[in-house]
């Protein structure tokens, strides 16, 4: 909790967080929120550098992708709606340290003592410990409805048959204009089998967004999972490090608070409490509470 702590005071000395706010994603720790529709002609760049205490995706409190604070960056290039992303995180493990370890592991000529010497002696560069992610998508309006259809490459440098494709639909739809609540609705399914995903593994979220008193806004959000049994990795084939035992779960339930930081709408400061629900192994996750910072260009 030392961490959490210290995010936690840095946010109160930077602004009055804990007392008023802003909004933002309520998926701040997983991967970047969907694109904002434009059909501006000309080309525009943005994105956002920012900090979190832990990188927890899609309610992996368990496991996390990084359990320690680490800093995240995503850029974005867009022109009359069409736009292409780059999202970078570093990860608290590396596949291909992992996979390395399996192969030592599976090797029959090597006693028990000298496969754990050989474990130890493993040492992967600092790079195959960075997960870095790229977008291309559409992102437009229908009357009030908002809307980002988007394919993601995930890529794990260093290691095999763990470079993931996800198809996603994001929607988002004004409750009352007035007010300025919002609902929200994802759809994202992979393409590909991988070591860690089984193709048609679907991910769905639901999403409520409303301002609070003094520039607070509050999320609210529940993800849900439908999983693949029978890929090529499954059950650890082939190298894979998945054993599915459930069809449908409930991922999360999470609540997040957001202020601008500063008074600078760019600056942003948030807290979230996530509610763990159960992974593709019916494994219960823990609850966990998570703050970041970001500031965005």
């Amino acid at each position: 909790m030392k961490k959490l702590g210290i995010l936690i005071g840095a946010l109160a000395v930077m602004s009055p967080m804990f007392a008023y706010a802003h909004s933002d994603s309520a998926e701040q720790t997983t991967q970047p929120q969907q694109a904002q529709p434009s059909q501006d002609d000309q080309f525009q760049v943005s994105g956002w550098i920012g900090a979190v205490s832990a990188y927890v995706s899609r309610g992996g409190t368990k496991s996390p992708e990084n359990d320690d604070t680490v800093i995240q960056g995503y850029l974005n290039g867009s022109y009359k709606g069409l736009y292409a992303a780059y999202w970078v995180s570093k990860l608290g493990y590396s596949f291909a340290e992992t996979q390395e370890k399996q192969n030592i592991d599976n090797n029959n000529a090597l006693t028990a003592l000298q496969k754990a010497e050989a474990k130890s002696n493993v040492s992967r560069s600092a790079a195959d410990f960075y997960e870095h992610d790229f977008f291309v998508g559409y992102a437009n309006k229908y009357n009030d409805l908002s809307y980002d259809l988007q394919v993601a490459t995930y890529l794990y440098p260093g290691s095999k048959n763990s470079t993931g494709v996800e198809a996603g639909v994001f929607l988002n739809h004004p409750v009352n204009k007035d007010i300025g609540n919002a609902v929200s609705l994802s759809v994202q399914s992979y393409l590909n089998d991988t070591i860690y995903m089984n193709q048609g593994d679907t991910y769905v979220e639901l999403g409520y967004e409303h301002p609070l008193p003094k520039g607070f806004t509050a999320n609210l959000s529940s993800g849900f999972s439908w999983f693949q049994d029978n890929g090529k990795y499954e059950g650890g084939k082939n190298g894979g490090l998945i054993n599915t035992t459930e069809d449908f779960v409930f991922r999360h339930a999470t609540v997040q608070l957001t202020h601008d930081l500063f008074n600078n709408p760019q600056a942003t400061g948030w807290l979230k409490y996530i509610v763990g629900g159960e992974n593709r192994s019916g494994e219960n996750q823990k609850n966990m509470v998570v703050a970041g910072v970001r500031y965005a260009f």
